[in-house]
């Protein structure tokens, strides 16, 4: 809450405001300053006022129109909510274990992957496992059932690091 509000709700002082300022869009920080130089003694007191006041009026009885229905209804709302909170953190924690499986596989994978390369750079039997691979693909391709995964990300991984 400003000044500017409080000063607004004061009949004498909006009057005084409208005969000065007109209608329509006025700048608060100028209304104000103009309260301050006019009615400094006003001005004062409002700023007090909304200074120490209460934006807004704590009332026990307004707590008492719940009926027992309506509040047992919003805690099992509450419970249900932090239920799946829990369901969700549960969910989160078995997605951090399974992506940090998932990466450890990758680097296990990574390792096969130059192991099985260096052997065959090393013999000079690279030429011959690609023709092993496109072979299998046709293969593959003709009866649909394979036994060592996706043949084309093979030759792609193999390919690429020629």
């Amino acid at each position: 809450m400003t000044v500017f509000n409080e000063m607004i709700k004061d009949e004498a002082i909006k009057k005084q405001v409208l005969i000065e300022f007109g209608f329509g869009n006025v700048q608060v920080k100028q209304v104000e300053k103009w309260l301050k130089d006019t009615y400094p003694s006003k001005y004062a007191e409002l700023k007090k006022k909304v200074k120490n006041g209460n934006v807004v009026g704590f009332n026990p009885k307004s707590v008492e129109v719940t009926t027992r229905e309506e509040r047992d209804a919003i805690l099992d709302k509450v419970e249900q909510v932090n239920q799946e909170r829990e369901i969700v953190r549960v969910y989160k924690d078995e997605l951090e274990d399974f992506v940090e499986k998932y990466e450890l596989l990758q680097i296990e994978n990574d390792g096969y992957f130059n192991l099985i390369e260096g052997f065959l750079i090393t013999r000079n039997l690279r030429d011959e496992f690609m023709k092993y691979l496109y072979e299998e693909k046709e293969r593959v391709d003709a009866s649909f059932e394979s036994w060592i995964g996706d043949i084309d990300q093979h030759i792609l991984n193999f390919e690429y690091n020629e």
